[in-house]
């Protein structure tokens, strides 16, 4: 789908045959098992796990509400994908990578479960380097860093509920990336009947939204291949 706003394209992707029954079966969070397909399909298009966005709600315990991110990107994840999907030997088996690929997902609940309840990494940075800032005090050399913690080139969300006057067989909820270079957005559902995705991307050089078509179809192919390796 063009859009006529800066060259902004998106793909939608549909399947049935991936659902949150399906997942939960496994005893997987549905939400951790597709945000870490969506880590393995960016790291097998460029080599690296990208700063990740991922809404964690509303926490209103706090005054004034804040949105927490939970993070998915990962520095230890692109050897781990290595392992399970790329590194082959005489000794590779089924149960090992089946026993890594569990222990990533469950690492990524924990986050989740973390973040939620406004106990996640990006609201205590923010707070650290805005005090740090009002009191003229020296920033710490993560919130100096470039590229930045918080510029996302994945940015991501699960949309839980459509509304009731929503087509629910054909509708999708999608935004733009956060980042014009490179950045690609991911918006999806998973309901107990289907998982539909819809992958946004700037395309600045003419060429048409060949990344963000290249992206949903990998993301559906981790999908398979996570469920093929715990199923």
């Amino acid at each position: 789908i063009p859009t006529s706003q800066n060259q902004l394209f998106f793909t939608t992707k549909n399947t049935y045959k991936i659902n949150k029954t399906l997942i939960k079966s496994l005893n997987c969070s549905p939400d951790s098992f597709i945000q870490i397909a969506l880590q393995f399909a960016f790291i097998d298009i460029f080599n690296y796990s990208p700063n990740t966005y991922e809404s964690g709600g509303l926490v209103k315990k706090f005054y004034d509400a804040r949105v927490e991110n939970i993070r998915a990107g990962n520095h230890l994840l692109v050897e781990e994908f290595e392992k399970i999907f790329r590194k082959k030997s005489e000794e590779d088996n089924n149960s090992d990578k089946s026993i890594l690929l569990r222990s990533i997902i469950n690492r990524q609940s924990s986050i989740m479960k973390r973040a939620i309840p406004g106990h996640g990494l990006d609201n205590h940075l923010t707070y650290l380097k805005r005090f740090n800032l009002k009191n003229q005090l020296p920033l710490p050399i993560i919130l100096k860093e470039t590229p930045k913690y918080d510029q996302f080139e994945l940015t991501t969300s699960q949309v839980s509920k459509l509304p009731n006057n929503f087509d629910h067989e054909l509708a999708i909820m999608c935004y733009g990336p956060t980042v014009p270079e490179n950045g690609i957005s991911c918006s999806y559902i998973v309901t107990d009947c289907y998982f539909r995705l819809c992958v946004g991307q700037f395309d600045q050089t003419g060429s048409g939204n060949v990344r963000g078509e290249k992206f949903s179809v990998k993301v559906l192919e981790y999908l398979k291949k996570m469920l093929e390796i715990l199923g």
